[in-house]
Order: structure tokens, then sequence, then C-alpha cells
């Protein structure tokens, strides 16, 4: 069960990494000169808002694993899948 947590937190920080650069790519490229220019098309982007609640839900779902397994233990588990970010980034 433990280990299905961490592979669900995972998934969800690869999913809202995902998220996050399909709508960047819709709001276009920005500096930090221009993050204030372009704040309206981010707050109103969903995929945006979809990573944020994926970020959320993942960050819960870890303090819950990090409750029941020891961090060398959850850590190790949780890089392996960074793989699948990689790949799936492509």
């Amino acid at each position: 069960m433990n280990i299905l947590l961490i592979l669900i937190s995972v998934l969800l920080n690869c999913a809202a990494q995902l998220c996050i650069r399909k709508g960047m790519l819709i709001v276009g490229e920005v500096g930090m000169s221009g993050m204030v220019q372009n704040l309206g098309a981010m707050i109103s982007n969903l995929w945006l808002w979809g990573a944020m609640v994926c970020y959320a839900v993942s960050i819960l779902m870890w303090m819950a694993v990090l409750s029941k397994v020891e961090v060398s233990f959850a850590y190790c588990v949780c890089e392996n899948p960074t793989i699948l970010l990689c790949v799936s980034a492509f």
C-alpha cells in the first residue's frame, strides 16, 4: 500500500510538470521581466490550474507517505519514476 501511495504521488507530480509545460506552450515564452505582463494569461490557463491541483494532491499524498515510511525508502522509490517524466516529455 505504501508503494502505491508513493507511485501515485510521483505520477501526480509528473502530470503536474507536463501540465505546466502544456500551459506555458499556450501562454508563450516568458522571462522574469515579462512575468507580470503575462500574469493574466497564466491565471486564466486551465492547464496551469490543473498542474496546481496535481501538485497539491501530490503533496498531501507525500505527507501521508512520510507518516508511514522512512524518508530514505520513500525517496529511493520516488526517484525511479523520474525516467517516466523524461520519456513522456517527448
